[in-house]
């Protein structure tokens, strides 16, 4: 219990402990106990949009153009739950609503992104395709160009991961503290910078963790993966940026 009723954010990011990437797995099964059947819900819903638009492409493109909405909705279902709120369906839309434009243009941008992501991988096969296109013989499997293929796959590498980490508290940044896009962007990139064992950690854990759930679940847990994710992000944030760790007891 915090005496100060909303978190705020730190000047710096906290420096976190390599064993607080583990509690950013497991924290969120505490809160499914708590607010079980809300993130059910949330769960069946996402898990339903998700097979609907693998039959209607036009569904998977809304919900792929709309995915940092959906995960700011997730990360204030749990503010509202960690500040013991109850869930007012209004209040929540109230609050979306005011950083809804911001949350947009944070989706552009990561659009963007991913486009700009593969720009050396496509120059890397543009060129390829220009040589064979004047010369069908110019290249042969044996004389394939593999350094500048690693070259251009690490590169690409780089700015995906340059881009998951400046988008990784993004979303929390905006639609819990008003930051616009781009200082939101370059704090969360500063934070996961701050803490990349603790992130190591956590990506390491949550494949082992995810895998073996999947397992005993006989593949149904994959319903409240997303969720699962969306809120270790929110775990990881109040951990990272603000004056209410959730990882310290």
């Amino acid at each position: 219990e915090y005496s100060n009723p909303l978190p705020q954010l730190l000047d710096e990011p906290r420096f976190c402990k390599v064993s607080w990437g583990i509690k950013w797995i497991i924290q969120p099964f505490e809160m499914f106990k708590g607010n079980f059947l809300i993130w059910l819900a949330v769960s069946v819903i996402l898990f339903a949009i998700s097979i609907i638009g693998s039959y209607v492409p036009i569904i998977d493109y809304i919900f792929g153009a709309t995915s940092i909405i959906a995960a700011a909705i997730i990360i204030l279902i749990c503010s509202a739950q960690f500040q013991n709120e109850d869930l007012d369906l209004h209040q929540l839309w109230v609050k979306l609503k005011t950083n809804l434009r911001s949350l947009i243009i944070l989706n552009i941008l990561f659009v963007v992104g991913l486009a700009v992501v593969f720009i050396p991988v496509l120059i890397f096969f543009s060129g390829i395709s220009l040589t064979l296109l004047l010369d069908i013989e110019a290249i042969k499997i044996s004389d394939f160009p593999m350094t500048p293929f690693v070259f251009s796959i690490l590169v690409s590498l780089v700015l995906f991961l340059m881009l998951s980490m400046a988008m990784w508290f993004a979303p929390a940044l905006i639609v819990l503290h008003g930051l616009d896009p781009k200082s939101a962007m370059k704090l969360s990139l500063k934070g996961y910078l701050a803490n990349i064992l603790p992130m190591i950690a956590y990506g390491l854990g949550l494949i082992i963790v995810l895998l073996f759930f999947l397992k005993i679940t006989l593949g149904l847990g994959i319903i409240i993966a997303v969720p699962w994710v969306i809120m270790n992000c929110y775990i990881s944030y109040r951990d990272v940026l603000t004056d209410q760790p959730l990882s310290i007891v």
